[in-house]
């Protein structure tokens, strides 16, 4: 049965906020995000991410939007309605004044129109690209650099350069050049121990992304790292869109703010005798290499003008040879298992061992890496859209894709739980479309899934997606889904509960989704989401558990999932805000009360280090309080958070574990151009059992210099201290940390 205290909660907080937030929605506007995104650089997101006021999938969604940008000239209608703050009445109304105008050549005529409002151009600036080539000049375009550095790292900084250049004859082109210290060198065989090994963990120089790109309103051609979206994100996307609509340049680059252990190699799994990581070297925290998600790599291209009668025809079309990166726990080795289900010891992934001159003296084995370049993939695929009307489609999207090993003499395949399916060739082929009917759009999408697991083969896929603009601006959302048991697309993104069925989060799932976004008059501003899934079908795999942490009835069917979320902002003076969110989540509808796990520690993927499910099925609850009073015409400014959150662990068998978080802002423009910020965070995790959880005080001080419109610069200073008394925090080796970032962006 359900504890007293999360009958409460769920009564008292997140009930009532989602039930006053239906009963208000007349006077509803756009939604599509947990809050006002009102920001100025990418820190503003991932602090929004750290304060939980956004989820990690919002987090990359606006990360990946604001580094590509929009051109409100030449977005398509999806890509408009990704942008924060707009609803389809907006965006709609933007296609029309484009439609009239011809291009929109400044963001401020939208409002001098009264297309959008100024508060929705405040939200959507730092997203927008804007301006061109200045006259005369041959090459226009940004740099942006990256560097950062703590105590603890030993060797040189991670950097990142990142380089966009617009040059004549709507050409432009891009590239990433990155540093890395914790990945391990090239993988190969060790015929000494038949298994694999790589060079040790070093300072490396990467290229992960450079691109040539011809676009022109209605055609576009890129040559080499790129991403796609279409229909409703089931059968091909592998970007962090919200919403898409065709191919994007790869230029995303990610920020780990979290520091990351020093040590990579394991001392259970190295032969004796092998060189190890010093004491020292075993304690010490370090920053985190800048990482970047993987997309394809090789040729795009699409038509979207193609004249059918008075209909037009668009045609997306993509070949792609890229290199993939492995977490070296993701594998198996065929030579010695059939099926990596199984639990036997073959089936576990094969040690990694570090490869020296001479391969008979000891070796010392990896850890918790990543493999770089493990596989390769070759992929082909695309979509033909034919537009009926500007705001109704039928469109079909379909790719294949197959994955070998560079490493030859093995026959390396991925673990169950890894996103990509073992067993050969995968793909998928899907039809969708979109109606709009008054103030009403329909969207839908069928896909069948293809692959050469045994017993699989693919399954369907299906999604369906309601939005409904009302008078006054209001947009209200429904969705439904159903991903059958077999349906294993890795490149898919659709709709789905932030769960895993072997690797998979849209797989095994039938859903119901609400979300709203009201503002009853000009003082308030309501959000509510309600999602509903379960599993319809059992899981036939065997799960192996974590002592203590039992999976109820081994997660077959009727396993249900419930989330909800509510937030009010008080935003009717310009000095002073006020917001207050609440959020549940239940991982098991059928099995409640306390001693289950919500999280699962040291987990990727859901699964452990080494491949076993790492199922939980517990509670969690957040309520959360924050103040913002901004004085002297914004220059100065201050604001207190207060997170207090509830759930399950079990290590508590009678009652919830209790973690609470302070925040406490200072900002502010002691002089033109210049902002500095200061923030603090205490972190009290098990507030009533000091010994079992992390306390931790996490300060930063940014300032930010606006030189002119070329030159901005940003300078951080980060202090990390870990303040409990567990033998893990006593071993920490630097306590506290200090850590600088500097970041310069120059346009030309």
């Amino acid at each position: 049965m359900r504890s007293p205290l999360a009958q409460r909660l769920l009564r008292r907080t997140c009930l009532p906020i989602l039930f006053a937030s239906l009963l208000w929605a007349p006077a509803a506007r756009a939604f599509q995000y947990e809050v006002e995104v009102d920001i100025e650089n990418e820190q503003d997101l991932y602090d929004l991410n750290a304060q939980g006021a956004i989820s990690k999938e919002t987090l990359d969604t606006l990360v990946e939007l604001l580094q590509d940008g929009v051109d409100l000239s030449t977005a398509s209608r999806e890509n408009l309605y990704a942008l924060p703050g707009l609803g389809y009445n907006q965006v709609d109304a933007i296609l029309e004044y484009r439609a009239a105008n011809g291009a929109v050549e400044d963001p401020a005529d939208l409002v001098s129109a009264n297309v959008i409002s100024a508060e929705e151009l405040m939200q959507i600036s730092p997203f927008l690209l804007i301006g061109g080539r200045r006259a005369g000049a041959p090459f226009s375009g940004k740099l942006r650099a990256m560097v950062s550095d703590g105590t603890g790292d030993s060797t040189a900084p991670p950097t990142f350069v990142q380089v966009e250049a617009k040059g004549p004859q709507d050409l432009s082109a891009g590239l990433v050049l990155n540093t890395t210290r914790a990945w391990p060198g090239t993988v190969g065989y060790d015929p000494q121990r038949d298994t694999l090994s790589a060079k040790a963990p070093g300072y490396q120089v990467q290229l992960p992304k450079v691109y040539l790109m011809w676009k022109v309103p209605q055609r576009q051609v890129i040559a080499g790292s790129f991403r796609a979206s279409f229909g409703q994100r089931l059968t091909l996307d592998n970007t962090l869109r919200a919403a898409g609509e065709g191919f994007y340049v790869d230029e995303v680059m990610r920020i780990d703010p979290d520091l990351v252990s020093a040590c990579k190699y394991s001392n259970a799994s190295s032969e004796p005798g092998a060189t190890l990581c010093s004491e020292a070297q075993t304690h010490s925290r370090a920053t985190p290499d800048f990482s970047w998600p993987v997309g394809f790599r090789g040729v795009a291209g699409s038509v979207r003008d193609l004249k059918i009668g008075d209909k037009e025809l668009a045609l997306y079309g993509f070949a792609s040879y890229q290199s993939r990166n492995i977490y070296q726990y993701e594998i198996f080795d065929r030579r010695t298992c059939s099926d990596p289900h199984s639990d036997s010891d073959k089936c576990k992934a094969p040690t990694v061992y570090v490869r020296g001159a001479d391969p008979t003296l000891p070796a010392a084995a990896l850890m918790y890496s990543t493999l770089p370049d493990l596989f390769r993939e070759t992929a082909a695929g695309g979509n033909a859209t034919l537009n009926l009307t500007p705001t109704s489609h039928l469109g079909l999207t379909g790719y294949w894709a197959y994955m070998y090993s560079t490493v030859s003499t093995m026959q390396l395949d991925f673990q169950e739980w890894s996103k990509y399916p073992f067993g050969g060739s995968f793909g998928a082929l899907g039809l969708d479309g979109a109606m709009k009917l008054g103030k009403v759009n329909f969207f839908l999408e069928v896909t069948r899934s293809f692959d050469h697991m045994p017993q699989n083969g693919g399954g369907f896929g299906a999604l369906e997606r309601t939005t409904f603009a009302l008078p006054g601006k209001s947009e209200v959302e429904l969705s439904a889904r159903y991903y059958d048991k077999k349906f294993v697309n890795p490149y898919g993104r659709p709709i789905s509960f932030a769960d895993e069925f072997e690797g998979q989060r849209a797989r095994n799932e039938a859903g119901l989704r609400a979300r709203w976004r009201g503002k009853p008059n000009e003082d308030f501003v309501l959000r509510a989401m309600a999602d509903f899934s379960m599993w319809p079908e059992d899981n036939t795999a065997q799960i192996s558990t974590n002592p203590g942490n039992p999976p109820p009835s081994n997660y077959t069917a009727g396993l249900a999932n419930l989330d909800l979320e509510g937030r009010v902002d008080f935003v009717g003076l310009r000095y002073l805000k006020l917001a207050g969110w609440t959020r549940y989540v239940n991982k098991d509808l059928r099995h409640n009360g306390y001693g289950q796990c919500y999280e699962a520690y040291g987990s990727t993927n859901g699964v452990d280090f080494w491949g076993d499910p790492l199922p939980c099925a517990g509670e969690f609850m957040r309520v959360a309080g924050r103040a913002a009073v901004e004085l002297l015409n914004g220059r100065l400014g201050t604001a207190l958070q207060v997170n207090q959150e509830w759930l399950t662990d079990s290590h508590y068998p009678s009652s919830y574990r209790q973690d609470r978080v302070f925040w406490f802002e200072l900002f502010g423009s002691p002089i033109k151009d210049v902002n500095l910020r200061w923030r603090t965070r205490f972190f009290d995790e098990a507030v009533d059992n000091p010994g079992y959880g992390e306390t931790s005080l996490w300060s930063f001080l940014e300032a930010s210099w606006r030189a002119n419109a070329a030159f901005t610069s940003i300078l951080r200073y980060d202090f990390i201290n870990v303040l409990d008394q567990r033998s893990s925090t006593l071993s920490l080796d630097p306590n506290p940390v200090h850590r600088l970032r500097l970041e310069l962006v120059a346009n030309f």
